[in-house]
């Protein structure tokens, strides 16, 4: 089922407003994934499957990088930040994390995944973007 961008965002924080991080199922690249399946009624990377960090890791360093791997599942270019909108994709750089992190553009925030559902990170902290 197709829908709007902000009922989808909505759909997916009441869908996994609660999970616990899961690779693969709960994290930083299934949740834009599901954004776009709900934003476009299909998954745009089905071959990619991955549960573990190691699995996570691999296909990441097979694509040459995060960024990369997002660039292909999404199947557009990344472009600035002040190019994105709600619902989009953001790559960020969080001060308290080592790793970048990818993120939906909720306006004002990004929402990531945490330990436990989502958190809110300020968009000061997104590098570039994907529009989907």
């Amino acid at each position: 089922m197709m829908m709007d961008r902000r009922a989808a965002i909505r759909s997916i924080a009441n869908e996994l407003g609660d999970a616990p991080f899961a690779w693969g199922a709960f994290d930083c690249c299934a949740v834009p994934r599901r954004l776009f399946t709900l934003l476009h009624g299909y998954d745009p990377a089905p071959e990619i499957i991955y549960s573990s960090a190691a699995e996570a890791a691999t296909l990441i360093e097979q694509h040459g990088g995060l960024s990369a791997l997002i660039t292909h599942v999404i199947g557009a270019q990344p472009l600035d930040v002040s190019d994105t909108e709600l619902g989009d994709v953001l790559h960020m750089k969080l001060p308290a994390m080592r790793e970048p992190i990818i993120g939906v553009h909720t306006g004002q925030s990004a929402l990531v995944p945490g330990e436990v559902g989502f958190f809110k990170a300020p968009i000061r902290y997104a590098t570039h973007g994907w529009a989907i």
